[in-house]
């Protein structure tokens, strides 16, 4: 059932840009093995207080752009909360639940972008950027004060770079003056730290800051990609995507300083976007099946289960803390 969704007018699109998967080598050495057949989705795990509920961007009703659609961690309680003609992507959902910053993209994904807020319900949607250029990737702080604290990427000084900004206080601040680009903030738990992608060696790698933009550590060397940063909810790994010569874009997790590279996902098909459960147990992410589907898995790579089957393009899943936003 459609509750309240935000309203908006907009060019058509012309459809969304393949994920590219860049060959490289690897010396990793698989941590877990994934069973061969999806198991059935975790329905005892959804029913917990903590289960929260998912967010992500998909395009079922609306070929060739996206939506914002909320569901249950088991896949079911699909709710559409955005209806417009753009690319509605790359939901984050606020500390407390209540509101999911998102960004809107143009007439394709190398047009203006700008980060908006709304509630929970697709209700009362802000444009908080502005249209100074392209600005994505939101990443909400867990210890924001006031309206709430975002990190985000933008390209306005010409280059991507990483960014803050104060719901309701005008300004931004940036974090990140490389000569690269700069991209997909994900906050430690305590909100003192940031992790990110930036190609600013050559490929992109991740690295870590503090909150302030200040003691910048690369964390991992790989010669290839390393990107789609997701920091665990009890602070001691980071998931992400590497993109592999012979396996394609696999996930793997890595402590926090880089040390103890595991893979998770083993497939024929690509795997990304990483997003933790609230309690840490589970991981969604994204695999290409044909099309795009949103999957789960246990946090040690186990118990695949896909979530969405539209034979559409489902992208970003964003894990909320609570499983009834009020």
């Amino acid at each position: 059932m459609q509750t309240h969704p935000s309203s908006r007018t907009s060019a058509g699109l012309a459809g969304l840009a393949a994920v590219a998967l860049a060959l490289t080598a690897c010396t990793e050495t698989p941590g877990v093995t994934e069973p061969d057949a999806l198991q059935p989705p975790p329905l005892g795990f959804a029913k917990g207080d903590n289960a929260g509920l998912i967010a992500f961007a998909d395009a079922r009703e609306t070929p060739g752009s996206t939506d914002i659609y909320v569901m249950n961690p088991d896949g079911t309680g699909v709710n559409r909360i955005t209806i417009g003609g753009a690319l509605d992507t790359e939901p984050a959902w606020s500390p407390d639940g209540r509101r999911i910053a998102y960004t809107i993209r143009g007439g394709n994904l190398l047009s203006e972008a700008d980060i908006h807020i709304m509630n929970s319900d697709g209700t009362g949607d802000t444009n908080l950027t502005g249209g100074q250029g392209r600005e994505r990737y939101p990443a909400w702080s867990p210890k924001g004060s006031n309206g709430g604290l975002l990190a985000f990427a933008s390209d306005l000084p010409g280059d991507e770079e990483i960014y803050t900004l104060e719901i309701g206080q005008p300004g931004w601040t940036r974090l990140t003056f490389s000569s690269g680009t700069d991209r997909m903030p994900s906050w430690s738990p305590d909100g003192k730290r940031i992790v990110f992608a930036s190609d600013r060696s050559g490929d992109f790698e991740l690295y870590v800051m503090n909150s302030d933009g200040t003691d910048v550590t690369r964390l991992t060397t790989f010669d290839g990609t390393d990107d789609y940063p997701a920091w665990s909810p009890d602070g001691r790994q980071i998931a992400f995507r590497r993109q592999l010569p012979a396996a394609g874009s696999e996930i793997f997790v890595m402590d926090v300083d880089g040390t103890n590279v595991t893979r998770l996902t083993f497939s024929d098909q690509p795997s990304y976007d990483p997003a933790w459960s609230p309690d840490g147990r589970q991981i969604a992410f994204v695999r290409e099946v044909g099309e795009s589907e949103i999957f789960v898995m246990n946090a040690d790579g186990t118990g695949v289960a896909q979530l969405t089957n539209t034979g559409q393009t489902s992208i970003r899943p964003a894990w909320s803390s609570r499983r009834n936003p009020k």
